[in-house]
């Protein structure tokens, strides 16, 4: 995660009031939203704390689709054409919250190249530009920001940038796809895999296209996300072993059970003695003392094994409107603090 400070830094050419623009108002971004409008007090008294200064976030302006008029979207900041935000000098930082990996991407490159920050969910794009989005970050000189891509709500990518920055990583071992971890849990619970798909679906815990979620994509992309945390490069997608939970059967599921067991979509990277790693995203019948044997519902679990810190171990909603939002939000106060520390 592109975490540099803009070298421009003279304070008297920054404003107390930092322009936000939001691509994309679906589960996320409506989420975003409301924590913007409800927490603007909170934030700004922490930006104070941090930086001795009266700074406020505003969201100037929502890129949405034509035939989009969300109720809680006020008509006012409401674009249906992104040349709208990108040729608007005020916004500061762009937050690409669209998925997909077309326009996203090319949003992003182009608001970086106007200098504006970028912050991101989009782990289907940041996984397969494979360090391009975080060149154009350090060639720009500006912030590209994305700990809502992996987990959700939990702040993993902080944790290994910067709480182990002194440390080495040796593997990592989680759940990290809550939407299919929510149809595995609800089948072992008796439904069927029909009713907990369509459940997952009803509750925007599905991508936009489940088989993302369902044939292991989506885990994949996380996984080698955090893997160029680790190692400074990103994993070849052929390089990752790969396999979802459509091959699983509720009888599957239910066998396990009577074995003690929980079947989960397990996300590895685990150090060789060469010093490579080696990665894979596939289901695991999980014994009952298995760290991850009790990660249910929407949850995310990552156990991380370190040379010096040994084993540290993160749960926290990796799917949900407020709860991937407050990852989003972090990301979006962290550069306005930046932004305006000497």
């Amino acid at each position: 995660m592109n975490n540099k400070n803009n070298k421009d830094n003279n304070l008297s050419n920054k404003s107390s009031l930092i322009k936000v623009a939001l691509l994309g108002f679906g589960t996320i971004g409506s989420g975003v939203y409301t924590l913007l409008e409800n927490q603007s007090k909170l934030i700004s008294e922490r930006l104070y704390s941090a930086t001795g200064r009266n700074i406020s976030l505003e969201i100037a302006k929502v890129l949405v689709l034509p035939d989009e008029y969300p109720e809680q979207l006020p008509q006012e900041i409401r674009v249906t054409d992104y040349d709208q935000i990108l040729n608007d000098d005020s916004i500061e930082i762009v937050v690409e919250l669209m998925g997909g990996l077309e326009p996203a991407t090319k949003f992003m490159n182009q608001a970086m190249e106007r200098g504006k920050h970028v912050v991101t969910a989009n782990k289907y794009a940041i996984f397969t530009a494979q360090g391009a989005l975080e060149e154009k970050a350090d060639l720009t000189d500006v912030h590209l920001r994305y700990e809502a891509a992996v987990a959700g709500a939990i702040p993993i990518l902080r944790s290994i940038t910067e709480g182990l920055i002194g440390d080495e990583v040796e593997e990592v071992v989680g759940i990290l796809n809550g939407s299919t971890n929510y149809i595995l849990t609800e089948v072992k619970k008796g439904k069927s895999l029909e009713q907990a798909l369509e459940e997952a679906r009803q509750n925007g815990y599905l991508e936009a296209d489940p088989s993302a979620d369902l044939e292991g994509y989506d885990a994949m992309h996380k996984l080698g996300i955090l893997g160029y945390l680790i190692t400074g490069n990103y994993p070849a997608e052929r390089e990752i072993e790969r396999a979802g939970i459509t091959g699983i059967s509720p009888q599957d599921i239910e066998q396990a059970k009577q074995n003690g067991q929980a079947i989960k979509l397990v996300a590895r990277a685990t150090k060789t003695e060469t010093g490579k790693f080696t990665y894979s995203v596939r289901p695991e019948a999980l014994a009952e003392d298995h760290p991850l044997f009790h990660t249910e519902g929407v949850l995310n679990t990552i156990q991380i094994k370190c040379k010096y810190a040994q084993e540290l171990a993160f749960t926290g909603y990796g799917a949900g409107s407020l709860e991937t939002a407050t990852a989003v939000t972090g990301d979006i106060v962290s550069i306005a603090r930046d932004l305006h520390i000497c």
